[in-house]
Protein backbone atom coordinates (compact mmCIF):
# COMPACT_ATOMS: atom_id res chain seq x y z
CA UNK A 1 0.00 0.00 0.00
CA UNK A 2 2.99 2.44 0.93
CA UNK A 3 3.90 2.12 -2.60
CA UNK A 4 1.30 2.88 -4.23
CA UNK A 5 0.88 5.76 -2.20
CA UNK A 6 4.03 7.21 -2.86
CA UNK A 7 3.93 6.72 -6.44
CA UNK A 8 0.58 8.51 -6.86
CA UNK A 9 0.57 12.25 -7.50
CA UNK A 10 0.02 13.99 -4.18
CA UNK A 11 -3.29 15.20 -5.07
CA UNK A 12 -4.44 11.80 -5.39
CA UNK A 13 -3.26 9.53 -2.83
CA UNK A 14 -5.57 7.83 -0.55
CA UNK A 15 -5.73 4.85 1.76
CA UNK A 16 -5.70 1.50 -0.72
CA UNK A 17 -7.96 -1.25 0.96
CA UNK A 18 -7.66 -4.33 -0.28
CA UNK A 19 -10.98 -6.04 -1.93
CA UNK A 20 -12.27 -8.44 -4.60
CA UNK A 21 -11.30 -5.81 -7.39
CA UNK A 22 -7.59 -6.45 -6.55
CA UNK A 23 -7.49 -10.28 -6.82
CA UNK A 24 -7.39 -11.95 -10.18
CA UNK A 25 -11.05 -13.80 -11.02
CA UNK A 26 -12.91 -14.86 -14.32
CA UNK A 27 -15.08 -12.06 -13.73
CA UNK A 28 -12.35 -9.69 -14.06
CA UNK A 29 -9.83 -11.31 -16.21
CA UNK A 30 -10.33 -9.03 -19.02
CA UNK A 31 -9.48 -6.22 -17.24
CA UNK A 32 -6.64 -7.23 -15.15
CA UNK A 33 -5.57 -8.46 -18.19
CA UNK A 34 -5.08 -5.74 -20.62
CA UNK A 35 -4.49 -3.41 -17.59
CA UNK A 36 -2.30 -4.84 -14.48
CA UNK A 37 -0.59 -8.10 -16.68
CA UNK A 38 2.87 -7.69 -17.47
CA UNK A 39 4.18 -7.45 -20.79
CA UNK A 40 5.67 -11.29 -19.71
CA UNK A 41 2.58 -12.66 -19.08
CA UNK A 42 0.54 -10.64 -21.36
CA UNK A 43 2.82 -12.46 -24.00
CA UNK A 44 1.76 -15.59 -22.95
CA UNK A 45 -2.14 -15.43 -22.72
CA UNK A 46 -2.17 -13.50 -25.98
CA UNK A 47 0.04 -16.05 -27.73
CA UNK A 48 -2.11 -19.20 -26.52
CA UNK A 49 -5.08 -17.34 -27.86
CA UNK A 50 -3.69 -16.81 -31.24
CA UNK A 51 -4.67 -20.75 -31.12
CA UNK A 52 -1.32 -22.83 -30.16
CA UNK A 53 -1.19 -23.86 -27.04
CA UNK A 54 1.44 -22.40 -24.41
CA UNK A 55 4.31 -25.66 -24.07
CA UNK A 56 5.82 -26.92 -21.16
CA UNK A 57 7.92 -23.83 -20.18
CA UNK A 58 5.15 -21.43 -20.92
CA UNK A 59 2.47 -23.37 -18.73
CA UNK A 60 5.11 -23.57 -15.97
CA UNK A 61 5.49 -19.44 -16.13
CA UNK A 62 1.69 -18.84 -16.49
CA UNK A 63 0.40 -20.94 -13.65
CA UNK A 64 1.75 -19.64 -10.27
CA UNK A 65 1.20 -15.88 -11.95
CA UNK A 66 -2.33 -16.78 -11.86
CA UNK A 67 -2.97 -18.58 -8.20
CA UNK A 68 -0.62 -15.45 -6.88
CA UNK A 69 -2.59 -12.81 -8.33
CA UNK A 70 -5.50 -14.25 -6.77
CA UNK A 71 -7.03 -16.90 -8.96
CA UNK A 72 -9.30 -19.64 -7.15
CA UNK A 73 -8.17 -23.61 -8.01
CA UNK A 74 -11.50 -23.90 -9.65
CA UNK A 75 -11.60 -20.80 -11.46
CA UNK A 76 -8.01 -21.71 -12.57
CA UNK A 77 -9.63 -25.33 -14.04
CA UNK A 78 -12.06 -22.93 -16.23
CA UNK A 79 -10.10 -20.81 -17.24
CA UNK A 80 -7.15 -23.09 -18.32
CA UNK A 81 -9.76 -25.54 -20.01
CA UNK A 82 -11.03 -22.97 -21.76
CA UNK A 83 -8.03 -21.74 -23.17
CA UNK A 84 -5.71 -24.60 -23.75
CA UNK A 85 -8.81 -26.21 -25.76
CA UNK A 86 -8.76 -23.40 -28.07
CA UNK A 87 -5.63 -24.71 -29.89
CA UNK A 88 -8.00 -27.44 -32.27
CA UNK A 89 -5.45 -30.26 -31.38
CA UNK A 90 -6.44 -30.34 -27.81
CA UNK A 91 -10.16 -31.80 -26.69
CA UNK A 92 -11.32 -31.93 -23.36
CA UNK A 93 -10.59 -35.34 -22.64
CA UNK A 94 -7.26 -34.19 -23.34
CA UNK A 95 -7.11 -31.17 -20.99
CA UNK A 96 -8.40 -33.83 -18.22
CA UNK A 97 -5.34 -36.48 -18.85
CA UNK A 98 -2.77 -34.11 -19.61
CA UNK A 99 -3.20 -30.73 -17.59
CA UNK A 100 -5.47 -30.79 -14.90
CA UNK A 101 -3.07 -33.05 -12.36
CA UNK A 102 -0.54 -29.87 -13.49
CA UNK A 103 -3.19 -27.14 -12.35
CA UNK A 104 -4.01 -28.86 -9.41
CA UNK A 105 -0.35 -29.33 -8.19
CA UNK A 106 0.32 -25.99 -9.21
CA UNK A 107 -3.02 -24.68 -6.85
CA UNK A 108 -1.39 -27.06 -3.62
CA UNK A 109 -4.12 -29.57 -4.58
CA UNK A 110 -1.66 -32.36 -5.29
CA UNK A 111 2.05 -33.50 -4.75
CA UNK A 112 3.72 -31.79 -2.28
CA UNK A 113 0.24 -29.84 -1.32
CA UNK A 114 2.23 -26.53 -1.32
CA UNK A 115 1.49 -24.50 -4.09
CA UNK A 116 3.61 -23.25 -6.93
CA UNK A 117 5.15 -19.81 -6.86
CA UNK A 118 6.11 -17.72 -9.84
CA UNK A 119 9.54 -17.07 -10.54
CA UNK A 120 11.21 -13.49 -10.20
CA UNK A 121 12.12 -11.35 -13.34
CA UNK A 122 15.81 -12.26 -12.74
CA UNK A 123 15.07 -15.88 -12.91
CA UNK A 124 12.60 -15.12 -16.20
CA UNK A 125 14.99 -13.39 -17.76
CA UNK A 126 17.29 -17.06 -17.74
CA UNK A 127 14.68 -18.86 -19.63
CA UNK A 128 16.07 -20.43 -22.85
CA UNK A 129 15.28 -18.73 -25.40
CA UNK A 130 11.71 -18.96 -27.83
CA UNK A 131 12.18 -21.77 -30.30
CA UNK A 132 9.83 -24.26 -32.56
CA UNK A 133 6.66 -22.31 -31.58
CA UNK A 134 7.58 -22.09 -27.95
CA UNK A 135 6.82 -18.74 -25.97
CA UNK A 136 8.09 -17.96 -22.65
CA UNK A 137 10.45 -15.47 -21.09
CA UNK A 138 10.60 -11.82 -20.82
CA UNK A 139 10.08 -10.33 -24.34
CA UNK A 140 11.66 -6.94 -22.97
CA UNK A 141 14.90 -9.55 -22.78
CA UNK A 142 14.23 -11.45 -25.98
CA UNK A 143 12.36 -9.42 -28.87
CA UNK A 144 14.50 -7.56 -31.01
CA UNK A 145 14.16 -4.01 -31.14
CA UNK A 146 12.01 -3.53 -34.31
CA UNK A 147 9.73 -6.14 -32.96
CA UNK A 148 9.67 -4.56 -29.36
CA UNK A 149 8.75 -1.13 -31.09
CA UNK A 150 6.03 -2.92 -33.43
CA UNK A 151 4.23 -4.42 -30.32
CA UNK A 152 4.50 -1.35 -28.23
CA UNK A 153 3.07 0.70 -31.18
CA UNK A 154 0.63 -1.62 -31.72
CA UNK A 155 -0.56 -1.21 -27.85
CA UNK A 156 -0.75 2.38 -28.47
CA UNK A 157 2.32 3.47 -26.30
CA UNK A 158 3.50 7.46 -27.34
CA UNK A 159 6.58 7.09 -29.33
CA UNK A 160 8.64 8.62 -27.14
CA UNK A 161 7.83 6.11 -24.34
CA UNK A 162 8.49 3.38 -27.44
CA UNK A 163 12.13 4.54 -27.64
CA UNK A 164 12.39 4.70 -23.63
CA UNK A 165 11.67 0.99 -23.70
CA UNK A 166 13.17 -0.08 -26.28
CA UNK A 167 16.39 1.51 -25.65
CA UNK A 168 16.75 -0.18 -22.13
CA UNK A 169 15.86 -3.96 -23.41
CA UNK A 170 18.28 -2.81 -26.41
CA UNK A 171 21.12 -2.17 -23.48
CA UNK A 172 20.06 -5.42 -21.38
CA UNK A 173 17.83 -3.50 -18.80
CA UNK A 174 14.68 -5.55 -19.21
CA UNK A 175 13.71 -4.57 -15.74
CA UNK A 176 14.31 -0.91 -16.63
CA UNK A 177 12.13 -1.15 -19.91
CA UNK A 178 9.14 -2.80 -17.50
CA UNK A 179 9.26 0.15 -15.56
CA UNK A 180 9.03 2.43 -18.18
CA UNK A 181 5.98 -0.13 -19.21
CA UNK A 182 4.77 0.63 -16.44
CA UNK A 183 4.83 4.14 -16.43
CA UNK A 184 3.62 4.45 -19.51
CA UNK A 185 0.78 3.00 -18.95
CA UNK A 186 -0.45 3.96 -15.33
CA UNK A 187 -0.67 7.89 -16.21
CA UNK A 188 0.71 9.95 -13.24
CA UNK A 189 3.62 7.40 -11.87
CA UNK A 190 7.46 8.61 -12.02
CA UNK A 191 9.25 5.74 -13.85
CA UNK A 192 12.52 6.60 -11.64
CA UNK A 193 11.25 5.43 -8.97
CA UNK A 194 10.32 1.96 -10.15
CA UNK A 195 13.22 0.05 -11.45
CA UNK A 196 14.18 -1.08 -7.63
CA UNK A 197 10.43 -1.56 -7.21
CA UNK A 198 9.54 -4.25 -9.50
CA UNK A 199 10.97 -6.96 -9.64
CA UNK A 200 8.67 -10.17 -9.90
CA UNK A 201 5.27 -10.01 -11.94
CA UNK A 202 3.21 -10.23 -9.18
CA UNK A 203 4.50 -7.43 -7.68
CA UNK A 204 4.08 -5.54 -11.27
CA UNK A 205 0.25 -7.23 -10.63
CA UNK A 206 -0.37 -5.92 -7.34
CA UNK A 207 0.99 -2.79 -7.61
CA UNK A 208 -1.13 -1.96 -10.78
CA UNK A 209 -3.98 -2.73 -8.71
CA UNK A 210 -3.38 -0.87 -6.03
CA UNK A 211 -3.11 1.90 -8.47
CA UNK A 212 -5.84 1.53 -10.31
CA UNK A 213 -7.98 1.37 -7.04
CA UNK A 214 -6.23 4.84 -5.48
CA UNK A 215 -6.85 6.35 -8.81
CA UNK A 216 -10.13 5.48 -9.18
CA UNK A 217 -12.11 8.85 -9.06
CA UNK A 218 -9.32 11.08 -8.77
CA UNK A 219 -7.52 10.82 -12.42
CA UNK A 220 -8.26 9.78 -15.28
CA UNK A 221 -6.41 6.01 -16.22
CA UNK A 222 -5.94 5.27 -20.06
CA UNK A 223 -6.23 2.06 -21.40
CA UNK A 224 -3.75 1.91 -24.11
CA UNK A 225 -5.05 -1.78 -24.50
CA UNK A 226 -7.66 -0.44 -26.08
CA UNK A 227 -6.75 -0.14 -29.45
CA UNK A 228 -6.54 -3.13 -31.91
CA UNK A 229 -4.67 -5.70 -30.67
CA UNK A 230 -1.16 -7.51 -31.73
CA UNK A 231 -0.31 -10.79 -31.48
CA UNK A 232 2.46 -11.21 -28.54
CA UNK A 233 2.01 -8.47 -25.66
CA UNK A 234 -1.43 -7.47 -26.60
Amino acid sequence: RRCAERLLPSRSRTMVVPDSSSRLSLANFEDCLHRSFPPCMRQLVFSQRAGQHLKHLGRLQLRPFLREAGMSLQEALVWWSKELCRDPSITPRDFEQRYRYDIEHAWGARGHMRGSFCCSCSKIATFRPQYSGQVHGCPLHQMAPHELSRELRVLGLPREDIGRIVGHSVHGRARTACASFFASTHPGVDPAALPSTIYHPNMFFRLSRQLLKAARGTCAVARPTDVQRGPALA
